[in-house]
C-alpha cells in the first residue's frame, strides 16, 4: 500500500509562485542543512571541507521562480515490521506534512576521492546532487544523496472523474462555453463527489548499474546490503547552480576553481512530496522503475467558509 503526504513547503512555494511574491526558506527544512547533521548523514570528515564543492547559496529574489520539483531522495525507514497471525509482515508509516526530511535517508552512490580517485565522471555527475563528503578508515568518500527526474515527456493533464452510484469514471476534461459562462447550479445542488484534477504523472527508472550503486553505498556505511531498501521517497523542489571551487581531500583547505558549468549542484532543497511504499533492491537487482504523480485534487464544488 502506497501512502502519499505532499508537505507545506510545497504548497508555499506555489503559493508564493502564483502571486508573484519571493519564497524565503525557513531554517530547518532544506536537505542541504541535513547533509551537515552527523545524525542523518554519518562518517562527518575530520576536516569538515575535506573534497567538498563550493556553490552559490539560495537566493528567494533571484532563485524562488526558478525552483522545481525535478529531483528525489530515498531512505529505508518508511515502514515497520508487525506480526499478523504469527507472520511478520511490513507496513508502510506515513509522514506528516511538516516532515521536512526522511526517517533514514540513504545514499544513491558512494565513490572513493581518496586515496584512490573514484569520484563519479562529469556525465555521471549530471544525474546527482547533494554531494557530502564522508570519511571512513581515513578513507574520504563522496556520497550523492539526491537524483535528478526527467521529466522532459512529462505534462500536466486536466482529468475530470464522475461518480455515479459510487462508481468513478475519468476522462480527460475538455473544456465547453458552459465552463466560460457558467450558470447557478439548481436550488438544493449538491456535490455528488466528482471532482478534477491534474495529473503529472512521471515514471522514475533505477537501472541495474544504479540499483548496484544503491547496495554497494548501503554495504559500505551500514555493513549490511540487506539495508538497500526504499520504503520511502522525498520528491524535492530546489534549484540547480553551478559547482564553482572544490576543497582538496586532503592537506591545506585552499579553494581550487571550478570551470563554469562544469558540475552542478542542487540549493534550497525541500521535500514536496512524501511516498512509502517497499522497494527491497536485493531482489530487483534487474533495475525497476516506478511512477509518480504530482497532481492536485480538487471537488467540483467549493467549499462552504463561515464570515
Amino acid at each position: 500500500m502506497r501512502i502519499i503526504t505532499r508537505t507545506g513547503y510545497g504548497n508555499a512555494l506555489q503559493s508564493a509562485i502564483v502571486q508573484g511574491i519571493n519564497y524565503p526558506l525557513l531554517p530547518l527544512t532544506t536537505l542541504n542543512e541535513a547533509l551537515h547533521d552527523p545524525l542523518i548523514v554519518p562518517f562527518p570528515p575530520a576536516i569538515a571541507t575535506s573534497g567538498m564543492e563550493v556553490v552559490t547559496a539560495y537566493d528567494s529574489e533571484l532563485d524562488t521562480t526558478k525552483m522545481k520539483s525535478q529531483y528525489y531522495v530515498i531512505g529505508n525507514l518508511g515502514h515497520r515490521v508487525i506480526t499478523v497471525d504469527n507472520i511478520a509482515v511490513t507496513t508502510p508509516v506515513p509522514h506528516l506534512s511538516t516532515d521536512a526530511g526522511l526517517y533514514h535517508m540513504i545514499p544513491f552512490a558512494v565513490r572513493e576521492i581518496y586515496p584512490s580517485n573514484n569520484d563519479l565522471s562529469q556525465g555521471e555527475r549530471l544525474s546527482y546532487r547533494l554531494r557530502k563528503t564522508l570519511e571512513i578508515d581515513s578513507k574520504i568518500y563522496a556520497a550523492y544523496y539526491a537524483k535528478v527526474i526527467d521529466n522532459s515527456a512529462v505534462s500536466a493533464d486536466l482529468l475530470l472523474s464522475t461518480v455515479d452510484n459510487d462508481v468513478v469514471s475519468t476522462s480527460v476534461f475538455s473544456p465547453s462555453i458552459s465552463n466560460l459562462r457558467p450558470t447557478q447550479p439548481s436550488i438544493g445542488a449538491t456535490s455528488s463527489g466528482s471532482f478534477l484534477s491534474t495529473s503529472s504523472a512521471t515514471v522514475i527508472p533505477l537501472t541495474a548499474l544504479e540499483v548496484a550503486e544503491i547496495i554497494s553505498a548501503c554495504t559500505l556505511l551500514y555493513g549490511n546490503p540487506s539495508l538497500a531498501i526504499v520504503t520511502e521517497i522525498g520528491i524535492v523542489q530546489g534549484v540547480d547552480k553551478s559547482v564553482t571551487g572544490r576543497y582538496p581531500a586532503t592537506g591545506t583547505q585552499n579553494v581550487a576553481a571550478v570551470a563554469a558549468d562544469t558540475y552542478y549542484e542542487l540549493v534550497g532543497a525541500q521535500i514536496t512530496n512524501h511516498i512509502c511504499d517497499n522497494y527491497p533492491l536485493g531482489s530487483l537487482n534487474n533495475g525497476f522503475s516506478f511512477t509518480v504523480d504530482i497532481g492536485i485534487t480538487e471537488p467540483l464544488f467549493g467549499t462552504t467558509i463561515e464570515g
